[in-house]
């Protein structure tokens, strides 16, 4: 059995979903184990990976702790 790496650039994985459902999809819900599950084709993960620039709390308060949340359901 392979042993494999699953690397997500989330802001291209973000606007991918959002050109292919719209402007009103949420990653909230999506179900990232079972996304990596289907790209392993049965083969054992190792680490997955998920990369995003942090937003500016200065900037936008309440789009920066939506994606603080993100994150933290995405460590868990």
């Amino acid at each position: 059995m392979k042993r494999i790496s699953i690397f997500i650039d989330g802001n291209n994985f973000y606007y991918g979903l959002r050109k292919i459902y719209g402007k009103n999809k949420s990653l909230k819900n999506f179900n990232f184990e079972k996304f990596c599950s289907f790209l392993s084709k049965g083969e054992k993960i190792v680490d997955i990976f998920y990369y995003n620039a942090e937003l500016d709390k200065n900037e936008n308060s309440e789009k920066f702790e939506s994606q603080k949340e993100f994150f933290d359901k995405l460590r868990k």
